[in-house]
């Protein structure tokens, strides 16, 4: 993997692409801009696909709609999705 790079925003999963051809499941998912200060989501972000037959295609769905930690690197010319972790957010 090429070019990584570590964002962090609001996960948003967007469609299930075919199966790898091992059958584990991939998703296709943006990364909206989250302002932690002022907890708004912006409308730029990045998207990538899961990573063939990795764990992240199982786990992937557990973080719709949340705030995560993430890093993405290009393999084969397309952006990929890996390492997502949930944020914690303080109420400050």
């Amino acid at each position: 993997m090429k070019n990584i790079t570590e964002h962090q925003g609001v996960l948003h999963v967007v469609q299930r692409l075919n199966n790898s051809v091992y059958g584990n499941p991939r998703y296709l998912v943006y990364v909206l801009d989250y302002n932690s200060s002022d907890k708004r989501v912006l409308a730029t972000g990045w998207s990538a696909k899961t990573v063939p037959n990795s764990s992240e295609g199982y786990s992937i769905t557990n973080h719709d709609g949340k705030v995560v930690r993430c890093k993405m690197g290009t393999l084969r010319n397309a952006t990929h999705i890996f390492d997502v972790e949930p944020m914690e957010l303080s109420n400050a």
